[in-house]
């Protein structure tokens, strides 16, 4: 899947004022309210990105109220165009920490964007799959209606088979053999140690889903083990820089 790098305006990594409709640089200060009718967004959304280091602290007036200059519309006009391809908020804060630590984080964007389009890629595999399943469903209704179920034959007939999890084998309506895994992850931190590691597992061919879970440890995984295997797996949890314990 081709990345459109075009959607991304930046002057190293924030757009320009006039990126966002503005005609001339925003001069003296903005209230939260101007601010998110200027940029598109809401007031809640700023204050919720200021509690999560994306924006800055405001200035505040006399008064208390936040204030707001040129360089948080640039800065929350970029948070939003970024989100607008699928970027989390600790993606978004990592590009910014580049570009305000002065680096061009360009290199790192284009990173974060090959990675989407593959998992986009492989999600769009699986509704594509999923879709399949269900008009398959809806072909032989006619033909289940009559099946003894324990609650509904179109939905049994399809015999998904399921074991505790640790080791799972999933059976498909195609007949393939879906292997489920819960593995002991020891290095991850925060969500964005899961985000690297679904990441990593997400280019792995095979690889259906990834659940990480820093604070649990653990790494579910399913995958097609006609297309990959479990030793593949750990390796490239390894690569992303983690430990699977044994």
């Amino acid at each position: 899947m081709a990345v459109a790098e075009s959607q991304l305006h930046m002057r190293g990594a924030i757009p320009s004022v006039r990126a966002s409709g503005l005609e001339n640089e925003v001069k003296g200060t903005l209230k939260i309210g101007q601010l998110a009718r200027q940029v598109g967004v809401t007031a809640k959304a700023i204050r919720f990105y200021e509690r999560k280091r994306v924006l800055p602290r405001p200035t505040r007036g006399a008064n208390g109220y936040r204030l707001y200059g040129s360089a948080a519309v640039e800065t929350l006009t970029f948070v939003k165009q970024a989100a607008g391809l699928g970027l989390t908020l600790t993606e978004i804060r990592e590009i910014l920490s580049i570009r305000q630590g002065g680096g061009p984080p360009c290199v790192h964007v284009r990173r974060l964007l090959e990675d989407k389009a593959r998992e986009l890629d492989r999600k769009l595999r699986d509704l594509i799959d999923m879709q399949r399943q269900i008009r398959h469903s809806l072909t032989a209704w006619s033909r289940t209606s009559q099946r003894r179920a324990t609650v509904c034959p179109h939905i049994e007939h399809r015999r998904t088979a399921r074991a505790p999890v640790g080791s799972v084998k999933d059976r498909s309506s195609e007949g393939l053999i879906m292997e489920q895994l819960e593995l002991r992850v020891n290095g991850m931190t925060c969500t964005g140690c899961e985000q690297r590691i679904q990441r990593a597992l997400a280019q792995v061919d095979g690889v259906v889903r990834s659940v990480a879970d820093h604070r649990a440890a653990r790494v579910k995984v399913v995958f097609d083990p006609a297309r990959t295997s479990l030793q593949t797996v750990q390796t490239r949890i390894k690569r992303a820089g983690y430990e699977v314990a044994s």
